[in-house]
This record gives structure tokens, sequence and C-alpha cells, in this order.
């Protein structure tokens, strides 16, 4: 690695002084995203940057690319890190780009219905200068206060709107990309370096920044309706569920929001309103277009079959404008462990029963949108409190939990980032993710363009990190069950400490078999 003076005085030559910091305070920022991490995962990764930089041009990240690769120094691409799966966390050390630089809007096409826009703008901040122009977003996340347009891309998904004009993948026309050779390209015309002539753009959607960095996107976009908003409420999950499904097939909504009555209940002890606690809840939004009036008619019956109620028309204003707010909960915590999957909407209900049955000690919230006319996103948030360091820990798996529980009732993963890479194939789907695996070969051979993400997850001691949470898992289950955070430390660390020794004489065992040598050797020979 270059010297640290050495690099700052390089990157300086790239964007000046004041867009570059080697300053220890500031990268410790940069070491975390939106999700608590036990402090000891970072005994796993090189978590700590060598230095960040904050581009304002694809020139700029061309030139950094450039020198980075001569160097064999990692890029980390960040927007604003509102994802919680370690996707802009670096974990070899190298520099972090900071998008939020790159913050124009560029071009606004009215005929076409299309916007061109640098990846650092803020969702919320485009989302009003469309609404001021008489247009809008087809769909956008629930985080859009504060994420960038470039990390939903990066990170994909589903957000408000999805359900009735389709994920990120529908919203997105063509991206530019500075690719890790330095080469900046438009997606829709491909990637001529490599003799791909076709549009590529799907391979760089939801790829978490291996393939190289977006700096514009071009989003289709809509002319702006008035929104007629409902909430409902409904005694059982059952009832809930069985409304959802049947509004789903009979009418065509543009969001449905759902909470069980325990986010319901931490929701409303961090914020009061007026909605029962002790109820599930839902959200529906129609657009005032041709198809309304038989929207609402099918709706208050079908709520009605279903034994629901309306509430008041103040609660779901007020419901919409909370839309943004999922993680006001950390303040019942203090902490937040959340996860995010995809589960048919069939499926949904077991799901979130089978959930409630393995998580029966554990103060969870769930809530989550219809994505399509198939399925839903549900998002988890296990309330907990990272200052008691081993309990936090060992509640570490639940988010593993989630997403196992998901893929048994048929659902996958939402993101995948540094945790949940054993699941990419399952994401992608094989032949996709067969054809990503050869085009990050064929684009970033020497593998600096946010390695260890997605492909090839591994430690800083080079084992594999997919094995190692798996082996991890049943004994941090078993440690969470007899040491929570009720518990003294010291009981926690011993459990550790136990759990160590037993995998060390694991690993000894096997070695011992395959090395033909006698376990007591092997011991003396190693310590």
């Amino acid at each position: 690695m270059i010297p640290k003076k050495q690099l700052e005085v390089d990157l300086a030559q790239i964007f000046g002084e004041d867009r570059v910091s080697v300053d220890p305070y500031e990268l410790a920022h940069y070491i975390r995203d939106i999700a608590e991490l036990p402090g000891m995962t970072h005994l796993l990764f090189k978590m700590k940057p060598s230095a960040v930089v904050l581009p304002n041009s694809a020139e700029e990240i061309s030139l950094l690319i450039k020198y980075c690769a001569d160097h064999k120094i990692p890029i980390i691409p960040r927007g604003a890190a509102t994802s919680g799966y370690g996707g802009a966390i670096p974990v070899t050390e190298g520099i972090i780009i900071d998008t939020r630089g790159l913050n124009r809007i560029l071009e606004f096409d009215e005929k076409n219905l299309t916007i061109l826009v640098e990846s650092g703008v803020i969702w919320e901040d485009l989302l009003e200068y469309l609404e001021k122009r008489k247009f809008t977003l087809r769909s956008y996340p629930t985080s859009a206060r504060s994420s960038t347009l470039g990390g939903w891309v990066a990170e994909g998904g589903s957000g408000i709107g999805s359900l009735k004009y389709g994920d990120v993948k529908a919203q997105v026309k063509s991206l530019e990309i500075v690719l890790p050779s330095g080469e900046v390209i438009n997606t829709a015309n491909g990637i001529h370096s490599l003799d791909i002539l076709d549009d590529v753009t799907q391979y760089f959607i939801e790829s978490e920044g291996i393939l190289g960095i977006i700096t514009k996107i071009e989003l289709r976009i809509k002319a702006k309706t008035s929104l007629k908003k409902f909430v409902t409420a409904f005694e059982s999950l059952e009832a809930l569920f069985s409304c959802l499904v049947e509004l789903v097939d009979l009418t065509t909504p543009y969001h449905l929001h759902f909470m069980d009555k325990e986010y319901v209940n931490f929701k409303t002890s961090v914020k009061e309103e007026n909605i029962p606690s002790d109820h599930y809840i839902s959200m529906i939004v129609y657009e005032e277009d041709s198809d309304l009036g038989h929207n609402v008619m099918s709706f208050k019956e079908i709520v009605a079959r279903n034994k629901g109620k309306i509430l008041d028309k103040e609660i779901a204003e007020t419901e919409w404008r909370e839309r943004f707010y999922p993680m006001r909960l950390k303040r019942v915590g203090p902490s937040l462990v959340p996860s995010e999957v995809y589960v048919p909407l069939s499926n949904l209900k077991d799901f979130i029963l089978r959930l409630r049955k393995i998580s029966k000690n554990e103060r969870l919230g769930i809530e989550g949108i219809v994505s399509s006319n198939s399925q839903a996103v549900v998002m988890t948030f296990f309330l907990d409190d990272e200052r008691k360091q081993i309990s936090f820990l060992m509640g570490f798996y639940r988010s593993f939990e989630v997403v196992t529980t998901a893929t048994e009732f048929g659902g996958t993963i939402y993101g995948i980032g540094i945790w949940l890479a054993k699941f990419a194939e399952q994401l992608f789907g094989k032949k996709q993710f067969a054809e990503i695996k050869t085009l990050k070969r064929n684009l970033d051979p020497d593998n600096i363009m946010n390695p260890k993400k997605i492909i090839n997850v591994s430690t800083r001691f080079g084992m594999p990190l997919s094995p190692l949470l798996s082996m991890s898992v049943p004994f941090l289950r078993i440690g969470r069950k007899f040491f929570p955070p009720t518990r003294h430390p010291i009981f926690g660390i011993l459990f550790l400490l136990v759990i160590i020794f037993v995998i060390t004489f694991g690993i000894f065992w096997v070695l011992s078999i395959f090395c033909d040598i006698e376990l007591i050797d092997l011991t003396a020979i190693l310590f």
C-alpha cells in the first residue's frame, strides 16, 4: 500500500485538497452503514478505508480508477449508505468514493417522459423537482428522504409505486458507468471494449458496484396524478392478508403497505398516532385516474367482507407522510437489527406466523409492502441494544434466520452486500449470476472494484465468509437463548470462549484427519 502521506498528495492532484480526506476521525464514519454491527465483526475485515474522496464528475472518477488500477488499490462506491447489508462498507481497506457530490439534475424530457440525473441526487429532492413541474417518479424507495439514486439502483429493489409500475429495474432506461478500466460507457450502447453491443443496463442494476461506478441515471417518469389514501385496521393477521390478496386481484392499487400489531405498538410508543395499537394495519393508495371509482367501490366491499374497518381520512394522510420513517423504531431499541426479504404473497401469512413462532422471545416488529401481484417485500426489525456487545453479537444470527425462513416459503433475499452472499445465485437466478461473474472477471481482473462483495466474499484471513457464518449461527442462537441482554455479560464472554474452543478443536480434528497427523502433535506444531 502507498504511504498515507503520498496517497493524500496523489489524490489531491485529482480532486483538490478540500475533497480528499485521510483523517482517521472522518474515515471512522465510513466503516458502517445504517445497520449496527457487533464490534467483534470488525475483526473479520479491514473495514477502515485508506482515504475518502468526493468526486463531482465521471472524469475525476475515471482518473482515480486508473490510478487505483496501477497501484492495485481497492475502490468502494458509497451513496448515503441507507442499506444494511454492508455493500458500501470497505472490507479490504481501499478508497471510498462518496458519490454525493454528483448531485445535479441534468436533462428533463417532458415529451419522452425521461429525466437524466447524476447518481448522488437524493430521491426526495428529485421527487420535489418533478412534482413542482406536474410530473412524478413511477416508484421510489421508502428511504427516499436520505438515499441516493445510485444507491437504490446499485442495491436494487422495490418501493412506493412498484406495485403498479414495477421495481427499480423497470424505472431505469440507461446508466452511465465508469468501468474498472476507467472507461466511461452508456449501458444502452453495450461495452465496446468487450465487443458487447447489446444493452447491458440490467447487469449493473443490483450489482452493488462490483462491475463499475454509476455516475448518471436515465429514469422513466410519469405525469403527476392525485392520490386517494386509505388506512384500514383488522383484528387478525388472516383477515389482513386475505384483504390484501383480494385488493391486488380485484383492484389496481398504486401502493399497499402493511404492519403487524407489534410493529404498530412500537410505532405508537415512539410517536403518538390515532391508529389502534392492538390491530393489524394496512395503507392502500390509489391514483385518481379513470379506474378510481371502480377501485374505491371494490376496496370498500373487500374490506367489509374481511371484517376490517376504514379509519379516518386524517389518519390516512398522517400515515402517508410517515411512509419515509420506518427507522423511528430505533428510539425504542435503542438499536435495530433490520432484515428485508421477498416472500410470495400466497405464503406471506404463513411466513410471518413461522417467524413469530421462532422469535417468540424477541422484540420484533414486521412491516412490508406488496411489491407486485405475486410477492411482497417484508421488513423485520429486531429491537436490541448494541451497548451490550456480547448479547448483541449473539443476536446477530436473527438476520440470517429471517432469510432462511423466507426461502422455506419460496422467498429470497432483498439485498446481498457482505453477509448474504451465499444467496446471490438465488436472487439473480443461475444464468444471470453466471453472466455477472463472467463480466466481473473480464471487466475487473485485478478485483479492485468493491471487492469481496456478492462474489468470493472472504475474511481478512482468507476464509470464505458463508461457511463461517453457517457454522456460527447455531452457537449464536443457543448463546442468545441462554444469555439474553438481561443477563450479566460475563456469562456471554464465557460462552463465546467455549464457542471459539469448540470451533478451533473441530478445525484441528479435520486437519489431523486429512494431514494424517496425531491431534496432539498438530497442536504442538501450531502452538
